[in-house]
């Protein structure tokens, strides 16, 4: 017999003598560590890394959009020059 064995042997023994509630606790304990560091090493990361992709899409949308109201607000603003010369060029004899 191993020291594993032997280990094992004497966990199943002093279960053996506990009372039904006490195991469930210490099963519940050992199921709470365990999502507890699934969620530390696995879901946690996923989530921020989503989140960030999420911000950058969002960025990078905002700023093609503030792009394209500049491009369209020059050419308005270039349209209205171009109508203000070639009006004053009328009215003048």
């Amino acid at each position: 017999m191993g020291v594993s064995d032997k280990a094992a042997k004497g966990i199943m023994d002093w279960a053996k003598g506990q009372p039904f509630n006490n195991i469930l606790i210490l099963a519940q304990l050992g199921i709470l560590c365990f999502l507890g560091w699934y969620g530390l090493t696995a879901v946690i990361p996923e989530e921020r890394k989503a989140i960030l992709d999420g911000a950058l899409k969002i960025e990078e949308h905002h700023t093609q959009q503030v792009k394209e109201m500049s491009q369209t607000y020059e050419a308005m603003l270039d349209r209205i020059a171009d109508k203000d010369t070639k009006s004053r060029k009328v009215a003048q004899p």
